[in-house]
């Protein structure tokens, strides 16, 4: 991935952090990966819009029918995959046309870590990531998880709604633009994701994830459970949010 964002002439950070794991007594290596365009660095720069996703994948699958399966590590690719493959093809669409204001993308390690049941071992990158950064660090974020499968409908995800709202609007009222049926104007269930760190310390971050999805903690989690028009439609949201309203928050 670093390689990728290289050839695009991003900069790239990666932050290191240890987890240590008490179910095993092991001390874990982590590492999230920040990338940014070099004209959106330097002083002088206004607030970035942030684009996020997990890149670590499930070290079992739980859920899945076949008990003989369950420690097997997840294929994940919607329960991670999907969400890097949109944002590396943002990442080439920006490079090629700029939008008018930064963008920066951030891959965060961990999220998927922890047994059901302890949360605490859950949102390891972006509760690493969300210690170094404030409010004020960027205009609004777009995290993407679980979203591009077959039949995939995007509820306004509750705790987006509940400390984010204007960024669910504005992601929202884009998507109904553009006529995406898929974006459902109600609100869902909240969910214990990645923006949930970044929303404690005031970073404006929203959620797009639907967790009706078969495959999910499973070994069927594979690339046939991808639907291609899901990820266009949210890649041309998102798009279309940081070229038309980046400015507007």
């Amino acid at each position: 991935m670093t390689a990728f964002f290289d050839s695009l002439g991003y900069v790239s950070r990666v932050q290191r952090f240890i987890h240590h794991d008490p179910r095993t007594d092991r001390s874990i290596p982590m590492a999230n990966l920040i990338f940014r365009a070099p004209r959106d660095t330097g002083a002088g720069i206004p607030p970035a819009a942030l684009f996020c996703a997990h890149y670590d994948s499930r070290p079992r699958s739980e859920r899945d029918p076949d008990s003989l399966r369950r420690m097997d590590s997840l294929p994940a690719a919607n329960d991670g995959a999907s969400g890097v493959a949109l944002l590396m093809e943002l990442a080439a669409m920006f490079q090629a046309t700029p939008p008018d204001a930064p963008v920066e993308f951030v891959f965060f390690d961990g999220e998927d870590w922890g047994e059901e049941g302890d949360p605490d071992q859950y949102l390891l990158g972006s509760s690493a990531f969300s210690r170094t950064v404030s409010g004020d660090h960027y205009r609004w974020g777009v995290l993407v998880d679980v979203f591009a499968h077959h039949g995939a409908r995007w509820y306004r995800e509750g705790n987006s709604q509940k400390y984010a709202e204007k960024v669910n609007s504005l992601i929202w009222s884009v998507g109904h633009d553009l006529g995406i049926p898929r974006f459902v104007d109600s609100t869902g269930f909240a969910v214990h994701d990645d923006h949930v760190p970044l929303l404690t310390v005031g970073v404006q971050c929203i959620d797009i994830i639907d967790l009706n999805y078969s495959a999910w903690h499973t070994t069927a989690d594979l690339a046939e459970m991808i639907d291609t028009l899901a990820l266009s439609d949210a890649g041309r949201t998102l798009a279309e949010c940081a070229y038309r309203e980046s400015r507007r928050m």
